[in-house]
Parts: structure tokens; sequence; C-alpha cells
């Protein structure tokens, strides 16, 4: 038995689809189901309440990652809210947080205030010897 559950809860201007459990290979499957009904409805916008999510692989992380991605290229919303901290900071690692437009809130977050805009890391240029 899996130990993953999506439930849905229908908002104003779209629908909070809150994930519990693990999203990993193994749940993958049924999620990207679950999700790919929900965006057939195309709504405005589409909250992934992350609060409950205990465990994300690679494969978890590009199905969140893909369907930010099919909302924004069809000109739908989608945020994504409330995930604990090592899933927020793997998306951090993985610069998805700017891939996403800056729309990954922070751990403490709820649905109804966004998430701040993604910050630039600034490097600096190496100096060069004698210049």
């Amino acid at each position: 038995m899996l130990n993953f559950e999506i439930t849905t809860e229908p908002i104003e201007d779209g629908v909070v689809l809150h994930i519990r459990g693990d999203l990993d290979i193994q749940s993958v499957r049924q999620a990207r189901a679950e999700l790919d009904e929900v965006e057939h409805a195309a709504p405005d916008l589409l909250v992934l309440d992350l609060g409950g999510l205990s465990f994300c692989d690679s494969t978890g992380m590009g199905l969140i990652t893909a369907t930010h991605l099919k909302a924004a290229e069809a000109s739908r919303r989608c945020v994504i809210v409330r995930p604990r901290q090592p899933i927020y900071q793997a998306f951090a690692h993985l610069r998805a947080r700017v891939a996403m437009g800056g729309r990954v809130g922070h751990p403490h977050a709820n649905v109804q205030r966004p998430a701040p805009p993604a910050v630039a890391l600034k490097h600096a240029a190496p100096v060069a010897a004698g210049l």
C-alpha cells in the first residue's frame, strides 16, 4: 500500500491540491493521473500544497516542476506552498525557484500569502594575478 494521497479543495479562482505522504517513483503514476484530471478542468489557479509531503524523490520533483511549467504554458498560475524544509531546500538547490519564477513558497507560507520573488545570486568574478 502506498503512503500517498492527493485531496482537492476548490477555491474561488481555482483549486488547491493537498499532497500528502511520499511522492516517489512508486506513487508518481497515481499523482500524474490525479494532476491530469485537475489540469483537464483548466483552473486559473492551481495551488500545490506540499505541507503534508513527507518525502519527494527526483521523479516527484520532476512531476511538480512539469506541472508548474505546463500551467505556465497554458497561461495559468501554479503556486507551490508549504513545502517542508528538506523539500524546499532540494528545490532551491536545483534552482527550481528561479526556473519557476520564484513561486516556490517558503515552508511557513500559506495559500493566501504569495511567496517572495527569487533572489539572484551574485558571484564575484575571479581576479587575475598581476592586474
